[in-house]
């Protein structure tokens, strides 16, 4: 997620309830978020289920939506997701 430098400070609390939230999710095994130290406002979240399924219900909680939806307008690019698998 990347949002104009100037606006970190706005997203935050909305990054911060994310977080709180997503990790009282059942499935939810890791839930960390990162800042790119060379860009401001680039957060990185890694994140880690017990399934595709507890994913899938994580991207329509509540909390999720309105993460997207609060800090939408503070977005430089689209929110990229990407659901990986361990390959090694």
């Amino acid at each position: 997620m990347r949002v104009h430098a100037d606006k970190v400070a706005d997203a935050l609390p909305h990054v911060s309830k994310l977080v709180e939230e997503s990790r009282k999710e059942e499935g939810v095994i890791k839930y960390e978020v990162f800042t790119d130290i060379k860009e401001a406002g680039t957060y990185i979240f890694i994140e880690k289920f017990a399934s595709l399924a507890v994913v899938e219900k994580h991207q329509h909680s509540n909390h999720f939506k309105e993460a997207i939806e609060n800090c939408k307008q503070w977005f430089l690019s689209p929110v990229e997701l990407r659901v990986l698998k361990k390959a090694l």
